[in-house]
């Protein structure tokens, strides 16, 4: 993820030097991440790529930043080369990282000095829903010693980014733009960057966002949205196979059967209606 939103903001930052006052920046930028080349491979999308072979040993080169028992315990590419999968098999084989895991060695993100220069952000979330977003004034967020700027709808699109997103359906946005509806607490509307997480969190409590008026019905259940026929027609995602409707009117036409439902044909349908909830993202599902 690193690597690829690195490489990402490299590609904006030479847009923008090669024209800033067309995304209206006068300060320098700061600093970007260095991607090694070697480490290019990174950025590759795992469900488009090729996938390797799935024998082989596994290996973790030498970690760069804290130098300790990782020198010992790390298999040499000799060493890995021996144990082949002629030689496991019948043995007992741990995983590559366990020995890090056990004595306490492996490095995680937090045991990583920050980079210099490196600039923090805080998102900007709208604290009203079932209303307009009107206008998002970022004036004083500005003048906090700190802050380096405010982002919102607008800035993404002077770059030429995409604001549809989704894991199936593109049916969310990154930054909502003006004079579109809020429909959730929370919704995202901008996003500040800082020296420090604590300003930009300052900085994103000081912009001030304007909301048109609240609507009458607010919509907080399923119930809610089946009363006011309120539904993401826009996004509905289904999975059919077969004629159902077919199925159930020939099995309705059908006399009933004697034999125990055991011995009873397999096309045999049976219905079973009623209703059920659940917490999770099946809410939807039919």
């Amino acid at each position: 993820f690193f690597l690829t939103v690195a490489t990402e903001l490299k590609m904006d930052a030479d847009k923008i030097q090669m024209d800033p006052i067309k995304y209206g920046i006068s300060i320098p930028l700061p600093p970007l991440p260095l991607v090694e080349e070697e480490e290019m491979s990174g950025t590759q999308q795992f469900v488009s790529s090729k996938k390797p072979s799935s024998l082989g040993m596994q290996t973790y080169p030498t970690p760069k930043v804290v130098e300790g028992i990782e020198k010992k315990i790390s298999p040499t590419p000799a060493t890995a080369a021996l144990q082949t999968s002629s030689n496991s098999l019948g043995k007992p084989l741990p995983h590559a990282s366990a020995p890090f895991h056990c004595t306490g060695e492996a490095i995680y993100v937090d045991d990583i000095p920050t980079p210099p220069s490196t600039l923090h952000a805080f998102l900007l979330l709208a604290t009203e829903c079932d209303v307009t977003l009107k206008s998002i004034n970022k004036e004083a967020a500005l003048k906090i010693p700190g802050v380096v700027d405010v982002y919102t709808h607008d800035d993404l699109v002077k770059l030429g980014g995409e604001n549809a997103i989704g894991p199936i359906m593109h049916d969310e946005c990154v930054f909502l733009p003006v004079g579109e509806k809020i429909v959730s607490v929370g919704q995202v509307l901008g996003i500040v960057i800082g020296n420090s997480i604590e300003i930009s969190e300052i900085g994103a409590r000081s912009v001030k966002v304007e909301y048109g008026e609240k609507q009458v019905q607010t919509i907080v259940s399923i119930d809610d949205a089946i009363k006011a026929g309120s539904f993401y027609e826009f996004a509905r995602h289904t999975l059919e196979r077969g004629d159902v409707d077919s199925v159930f009117c020939s099995s309705d036409n059908k006399e009933e059967e004697k034999e125990p439902l055991s011995m009873q044909p397999r096309e045999r349908v049976v219905k079973v209606e009623g209703s059920f909830r659940c917490g999770g993202q099946e809410h939807f599902c039919e």
